[in-house]
């Protein structure tokens, strides 16, 4: 795992962030999508730290998780 990075959490950030895309999925054909911005931004960086983190580990031939013993 990667401390102090987004798999430190991940589960919990998961939970939300897949509930705040959905919001934004529901939302993106009925109000102007500058309204969405701010939480289109937020998903974009976590989408970006998730891809950094995933290359970290796949450069280090690290494939644990929080379910598996390293």
């Amino acid at each position: 795992m990667l401390s102090g990075r987004l798999f430190q959490q991940a589960l919990t950030e998961a939970i939300w962030a897949t509930s705040l895309a959905h919001a934004v999925q529901t939302l993106a054909g009925s109000v102007d999508p500058s309204r969405l911005a701010a939480a289109t931004e937020l998903l974009g960086a976590l989408r970006e730290a998730a891809q950094a983190a995933r290359e970290v580990l796949v450069g280090r031939d690290d494939f644990r998780n929080n379910y598996t013993p390293g």
